[in-house]
């Protein structure tokens, strides 16, 4: 039987480990509450941190005033004028809302990469193989585990390998001894935003994607009545439209620079889950998040799925996410499997 086991946060949690965002924050009060405030939204639990984390990546896109390029062609033509040629004294698109906006950005990623390192070296010092060869396991994760074909963790730590001397494990976010990526799913989440309609960093269409085309016609002639020679104004627009789309990229390159081997490894993996086919699934400890949907959509729908649970109020949500993504699934509660 071909098995795959899929294991969360709750797997760690469930063997007392101190994983959770509560308790890595609590671990220096005196500076991680504040410090990683940015982090903390809703329960607390992984899940909403990497889901309001995007959130926050999203809104500040969502909310840019400075892709409204024609305004900003309209002032540069204001502050500077046209010449009798049709040419304007002008060097590359620039805006204090950008510069805002990429701040706001820098910040955030910035941040992201700090909070990796401090996750980590935490993790280091209290999920450390001195620690994890001491915890108590439990014999129907020992033979779940030994079963499995592929075991892919969304974990850092070395529990599996430790405490159950399994190693066929998949660290899809990377782990403590090689270097964690958190949010990536976020990160993910935020570049796709800026390909849409609204902020359309890169046309896959050639369209007039900033309506220059349509403002060049109204300075085809100057205050006179002459007519400016029509390749200085579009070299102009055209010189506009380069700059400006020049300046999303750096957007889009400060997001897509940050985890990308990371996320590199994920989309490796979810090639990989397309190309095998399972008898079973097991769910250990994972909360079935949003942003994780694209691993498990890649896993073929006729497999026997066995999800744990740790409360019965996540029961019924978790069964219904299983159930959207095409599974036909039975819900085991964390008790009977963790003893």
């Amino acid at each position: 039987m071909n098995i795959l086991t899929i294991i969360g946060n709750g797997f760690d949690l469930g063997h007392s480990l101190p994983t959770s965002f509560d308790a890595f924050i609590q671990s220096n009060p005196s500076v991680y509450p504040k410090k990683y405030a940015t982090f903390r939204g809703g329960d607390g639990t992984w899940t909403r941190v990497e889901l309001d984390y995007g959130k926050q990546l999203c809104k500040i896109l969502a909310e840019r005033s400075w892709h409204d390029v024609t305004e900003v062609v309209e002032q540069i033509i204001s502050d500077y004028g046209l010449n009798e040629y049709g040419e304007v004294d002008y060097f590359g698109f620039s805006s204090d809302a950008f510069e805002a906006e990429y701040q706001a950005i820098q910040f955030r990623v910035d941040l992201l990469s700090e909070f990796e390192k401090d996750f980590q070296q935490y993790l280091r010092a209290t999920c450390g193989d001195a620690v994890l060869c001491k915890i108590v396991t439990y014999n129907n994760i020992r033979r779940i585990l030994n079963a499995s074909s592929r075991i892919i963790s969304f974990n850092y730590t070395g529990t599996i390998e430790t405490a159950y001397g399994v190693t066929n494990v998949d660290h899809i976010h990377g782990s403590v001894d090689t270097s964690i990526a958190i949010g990536s799913g976020a990160l993910d989440e935020a570049k796709e935003s800026l390909i849409d309609d609204k902020c359309p960093t890169i046309d896959k269409f050639g369209r007039d994607k900033y309506g220059l085309q349509e403002l060049a016609g109204y300075y085809d002639y100057d205050e006179e009545g002459n007519r400016y020679p029509k390749v200085f104004i579009e070299r102009f627009f055209n010189e506009v439209a380069a700059s400006a789309t020049e300046r999303e990229a750096e957007v889009f390159n400060l997001l897509d620079v940050k985890n990308k081997d990371a996320l590199i490894s994920r989309i490796s993996t979810i090639a990989s889950l397309g190309e095998e086919h399972y008898d079973r699934v097991y769910i250990i400890g994972h909360a079935l998040g949003v942003a994780d949907y694209s691993v498990f959509d890649a896993i073929n729908k006729d497999a026997e799925v066995i999800c744990l649970y740790y409360s019965e109020d996540k029961k019924a949500e978790m069964e219904s996410t299983l159930k959207s993504l095409g599974f036909l699934c039975t819900m085991v509660p964390n008790a009977e499997i963790f003893r």
